[in-house]
């Protein structure tokens, strides 16, 4: 069954990905646990698949807006057929019988009833001030009061993040109302000190509901530090209590009936989807798809069996959950990673997944960076990196490529895969974990035509990588180059230890104790693995590394070590250097890969070996040589350019030892040992801490074997050298958990073949003991004791008197402001709508007062945001509605030739008409887009959608335009009155055009070509047909033209918001439609001048105008906002050029000059 995040209009990144990561922690693997759009919440047959919905925090009003009505209807009928729902803090607000948010803030107040009504009271906040909007200004670590007869087996008492939540006023009242929680400290909205809920359970039909104030969800390890000294006080208060957290949270899961990991730490994640583009170049993965398409044996559309995966390709206009969810059918089970189907999401368009779809990965910071990284360098991008694979969750990223050689032999050279967290393919019962998120788990294909010299090539191929690899580190920005990292033969990188890092010369310190002995001064951060296969006449080589790029302590990792190098730095009076990001790291590797892999092809490893022995550990150290004739010690010189083997020469003779170059004069058999782990059911053969194979050494010892011996886990089956896991129980943050999996660790002690005597075990079993007795200590531990013990702990100065400060309330100042209330009622303030971050908003903000004009700006204030909705400073649009009236007008007075005057009049009739019901239609698209307006960036600030005019003054202003418009209309002939009348349909329809097809376009083009048909009777005309209507449809097509240009500076927008147009539609091939449109509208243009018997003029200004027109869609770039604008705005010269042509023929032909 599935847990789905609501990730639609008013979430916040942070929110999602806090919900999925504590979701997740919980719920793994028993349920699926992805996010929802809001296209799917009200569209898809979720439902039956579904055992949890949760909205999490952000903004309560664009709940409403998406999900009022069907949204909400099929919420409430999934609930009371027995389905789960949690709604954290804005969540609560949405799920009750009315928010009451802010109340008497002028600025800040939403209240009003809501649909939901799981509780059926209000929910009441802020409970404590301080609340802005996208900040953590107001956050605290509050402290709840557990029901402990709901939740027996919780904290009575547990600290939560609190940001602007809500209490659920008198909810012990309620029938089916249960309070889990309540505040501790106090508020001045409570009305009492029993009516202080924060958590409440609600039992609804057959289903159950949780709803929240506080966030249980948000864990500390997620929020980052900022200036705010009072925020960093917060996150260490919510660390220090977080196991409390998730064992409430855990509490209020098992409270929904929902099957949860019994130890608050284990999380097992299942497989996530693999997000693929080739960004940079669209055609790469169009190309690469078309070729699986043709290769593969492909059933059901979109799927093929691979050697050892199963995949299932999926268009990027799908919703993740529709593939990614399970049948709903039977228990919850344990995903198998390898049997689990791999769906790939490929993305054809420059449209890349946004940062609640993959929120440990930003695809558009990665291959921003590699467009940059070319660019620098004056060249052509290459092909390693091109084609990106990511997913938060796979089995593992050589797997995927190197073990499905189907789809191997057809991707392209070059192809990568990275991902945050691979787990180990064991199955059913085995904990899987084999790496934490931190490190940058990335596989690269290489594909190589055979050749005399290819066997050494594929064998050094390994020493190149993992030199462009150690550049890449070390070339990550300018201060970089200090970071002490070398190479260990043949391609690990190690790092100095932050507590040996002292000085910034120590990164260029020569042949350093490095891993050997029993203090080394180096941590391994990263290995890397080259697989070969020849398939269809080609080499195929799969390079898979692994960094610890981010890695958390005790691990070591690029950004520990950084934080310490940064203190060498602020000593020296140097800036910190930024932390090492996977995205750009990533795009660095592949630059340099490319560069290297070309000079590779040709040269082969020579030309690197310099540059190699620079960066690696072991010039001229000295080694002990095991050969025949006993023990010699000898001088590393360097390795073979043919094969990378090691070249040693003897201290004493100096004889060299060249391993590729040995004659084997005789030989005889020998023995041959490794640990025997798959006999006793192991099937790892890895480290889990060091990552070293255990037939190797872990980085303590010299020799593997008894000297090196290994531990087996008993219940969780992880294994690991006994001097890793030493190291790590020693700590006592590791609370005695396998680093791995995070359950209790035990060892198994009944294998005596595997695990030599080593008197270490002793010390082992005596670390295993302390970290149980701790664990009951704890455990039997009286609350009183417990939470005495703990003050005596944290606080130097003894017990902690909490102090309350008496402030005056605000309640009769809310009571005296009902009746401003209920007016919010019908329509809540707007402005609070936090899709856009603060900075986006204000950047909107100044570009919206930048473009007022040197006219609307010097308006009285509240006339502005009316001149606003007329689009007064927006002239561009009444001009384009004008000019085809202005043709209209001009070609009637030719064919009858009517009087100047009469002909001025009209168009003075005309022009003033055209701006008020402009302004009208303009209205009527706000008040109909509101909803969607404040979904994108251009829009955002117009004055309904931004809170400057409400719904009733809109509607208000709706009805004096359009009776200034009637006055207009009665001014002119009656034919226009009910011409102009058949027009009012399709005004109407054009903003609802855009939510049900692709061509709101074709409607609006409709409205703004009717005036080609009024400009008739307006001068006493007959409506000739065979004028009007070439001329109405040559007028439409140009409208399509520059409204389809227009319409492409949304498109990334308009995607995220649900808005359709024929940009969208056609895509790539918008040119090629424009281009046939004006086609069209050139030959109507001219037949309805033909039929009109128009002069010379006409036809003259004509072709120039087509001219431009031609020479406009062949010059704008439509993916760039600012040339489509351009574009859009320069048809106004064009329009006026073919008006130009009509006026001078009509102006001559008064003149008494006739062409005819």
């Amino acid at each position: 069954m599935n847990v789905l995040v609501y990730s639609g209009g008013g979430t916040t990144a942070e929110s999602v990905k806090h919900c999925i990561e504590s979701l997740r922690l919980h719920l793994s693997p028993y349920y699926a646990v992805v996010t929802v759009s809001e296209s799917a919440l009200l569209n898809d047959p979720w439902m039956n698949k579904t055992s949890l919905l949760v909205l999490p925090g952000g903004a309560d009003l664009p709940y409403c807006r998406s999900l009022n009505g069907e949204g909400n209807r099929k919420i409430a009928q999934f609930v009371r057929k027995g389905g789960k729902f949690i709604g954290f803090c804005a969540g609560g607000y949405y799920a009750s019988g009315r928010c009451e948010f802010e109340v008497g803030n002028l600025n800040m107040e939403v209240s009003g009833g809501r649909e939901l009504k799981f509780f059926p009271g209000i929910a009441r906040g802020c409970v404590y001030p301080g609340f802005t909007y996208n900040s953590h200004g107001g956050a605290r670590a509050t402290p709840l009061s557990v029901n402990n007869e709901a939740l027996p087996n919780v904290d009575s008492r547990v600290i939560n993040y609190y940001n602007g939540g809500a209490y659920f006023v008198n909810a012990s009242k309620y029938s089916g109302v249960q309070v889990l929680a309540s505040y501790e400290d106090p508020s001045e909205l409570f009305e009492s000190e029993d009516d202080r809920a924060a958590v409440i359970y609600c039992k609804v039909g057959n289903g159950d509901v949780l709803l929240t104030g506080c966030h249980p969800e948000f864990t500390a390890s997620l929020l980052k530090p900022e200036e705010n000294p009072e925020f960093n006080r917060v996150i260490e208060t919510l660390r220090e209590h977080d196991l409390g957290r998730r064992k409430f949270l855990q509490g209020c899961l098992m409270k929904l009936g929902l099957r949860v990991n019994k130890d608050v730490e284990v999380t097992v994640p299942r497989i996530t989807p693999i997000y693929l583009s080739s960004y940079m170049n669209q055609s790469l993965i169009m190309e690469t798809l078309e070729n699986l398409a043709q290769n593969l044996d492909i059933i059901n559309g979109n799927t093929w069996e691979d050697t050892n995966d199963t995949f299932c390709l999926h268009n990027e206009d799908e919703d993740d959950h529709e593939y990614f969810m399970e049948s709903g059918e039977g228990e919850p089970e344990i995903q198998d990673p390898n049997q689990a189907i791999k769906h790939i999401k490929a993305f054809t368009s420059k449209e890349l997944p946004g940062s609640k779809e993959t929120p440990y990965f930003n695809m558009q910071v990665y291959f921003n960076e590699l467009e940059v990284l070319w660019r620098n360098s004056n060249s052509t991008p290459g092909a390693i990196g091109s084609l990106l694979g990511y997913s938060e969750v796979v089995s593992s990223t050589n797997t995927l490529l190197d073990n499905n050689t189907r789809w191997l032999s057809l991707l392209p050279h070059g192809t990568t895969l990275t991902a945050t967290t691979q787990v180990a393919g064991r199955g059913r019962g085995g904990n899987l974990w084999i790496n934490p998120k931190g490190v940058m788990a990335s596989s690269i294909l290489f594909k190589m035509p055979p050749g005399n010299n290819q066997t050494s090539t594929i064998v050094t191929l390994q020493y190149m990588c993992s030199l462009a690899l150690i550049e890449s580190i070390l070339n990550y920005g300018e201060g970089y180059q200090q970071l002490p990292v070398k190479l260990k033969w043949p391609n690990d990188i190690y790092i100095l230890k932050p507590e040996y890092f002292n000085n910034l010369d120590d990164a260029n310190r020569e042949n350093p104790e490095t891993v050997d002995g029993d203090e080394e001064m180096f941590a391994k951060v990263s290995g890397a693995i080259v697989n070969s296969q020849f398939l269809d006449k080609q080499f195929h080589l799969v390079w898979g590394a692994g960094v610890n790029v981010s890695n958390e302590a005790p691990t070591t990792s690029l950004n520990i070590v950084l934080a310490k190098m940064n203190e060498i730095r602020k000593r020296q009076g140097l800036p910190s250097l930024p932390p090492y990001r996977h995205e750009l790291l990533l795009a660095r590797v592949v630059f340099m890969l490319e560069n290297y892999f070309n000079a590779f092809k040709k040269s082969g490893l020579e030309p690197f070996l310099p540059l190699y022995y620079k960066r690696w550990f072991h010039s001229n150290q000295t080694v002990r040589l095991e050969t025949g004739q006993g023990t010699r010690n000898c001088i590393i010189r360097g390795i073979t350019k043919d094969y990378g083997l090691l070249v040693a020469d003897d201290v004493n003779t100096g004889e060299r030892f060249d391993h590729m170059k040995v004659k084997i004069l005789d030989w005889h058999a020998v023995t041959f040992w490794h640990w025997d782990l798959a006999t006793h059911g192991y099937s790892e053969d890895l480290c889990g801490i060091c990552r070293a194979a255990f037939d190797g050494t872990c980085p303590n010892c010299k020799y593997p074997g008894d000297e090196c011996p290994i531990v087996l886990g008993d219940e969780c089956t992880h294994n690991f050298h006994l001097h890793c896991i030493l190291k790590w129980l020693e700590q006592d943050n590791s609370k005695g958990l396998c680093p791995m999996c995070r359950q209790i660790f035990s060892a198994k002690e009944d294998i005596d073949d595997l695990q030599p005597r080593d008197p270490r075990y002793a010390d082992l079993k005596r670390l295993i003991e302390r970290h149980r007795a701790t664990r009951e200590r704890l455990a039997n531990t009286s609350e009183q004791e417990y939470e005495v013990l703990e003050e005596m702990e944290t606080s130097p100065l003894g017990p902690r008197i909490s102090l309350v400060s008496s402030v005056p309330s605000l309640r009769q100042f809310a009571k005296t402001s009902r009746s401003f209330n209920a007016v919010k009622e019908v329509e809540p303030l707007v402005h609070e709508v936090p899709v856009f971050s603060a900075e986006e908003k204000e950047a909107a903000k100044k570009a919206r007062l930048a473009g007022l004009g040197p006219y609307v700006s010097k308006l009285p204030q509240n006339w502005i945001p009316y001149a606003e909705l007329m689009r007064l400073e927006k002239p561009v649009g009444t001009l384009l509605l004008l000019l085809p009236s202005f043709w209209g007008i001009t070609m009637a007075a030719y064919g009858i030739g009517a009087p100047v005057l009469t002909t001025l009049k009209v168009v003075t009739l005309f022009s003033i008409g055209a701006l008020v019901m402009r302004g009208a239609g303009c209205t009527i698209n706000d008040l109909l887009d509101r909803n969607l307006d404040n979904k994108v960036a251009r829009t955002m600030e117009r004055p309904i959608a931004s809170g400057r005019v409400s719904v009733p003054q809109a509607v208000t202003f709706l009805g004096a335009q359009c009776f200034a418009g009637l006055g207009v209309l009665l001014s002119l002939p009656f034919e226009c009155f009910y011409l102009g009348a058949l027009s009012l349909p399709f005004v109407a329809a054009y903003p609802l055009f855009k939510r049900f097809t692709y061509y709101p376009q074709a409607m609006l083009s409709i409205c703004f070509s009717w005036g080609c048909l009024l400009g008739f009777p307006a001068v006493g005309a007959p409506l000739n047909l065979l004028v009007a209507v070439p001329l109405f449809i040559s007028n439409f097509l140009w409208c399509m033209i520059y409204d389809t240009i227009y319409a492409h500076q949304d498109k990334k927008f308009d995607i995220s918001a649900g808005i359709k147009s024929t940009a969208l539609k056609w895509g790539d091939k918008s040119k090629p439609y424009m281009n046939a449109l004006a086609s069209g509208q050139a030959g109507l243009y001219a037949l309805s001048g033909f039929m009109n018997n128009m002069g010379p003029g006409f036809y003259l200004t004509g072709a120039w105008g087509f001219a431009r027109l031609f020479s406009q869609i062949k010059k704008v770039d439509l993916d760039d906002p600012k040339s489509c604008w351009n574009a859009f705005t320069g048809n106004i010269r064009t329009g006026f050029i073919f008006w130009l042509g009509m006026l001078v023929d009509y102006l001559m032909l008064m003149c008494g000059w006739s062409f005819f």
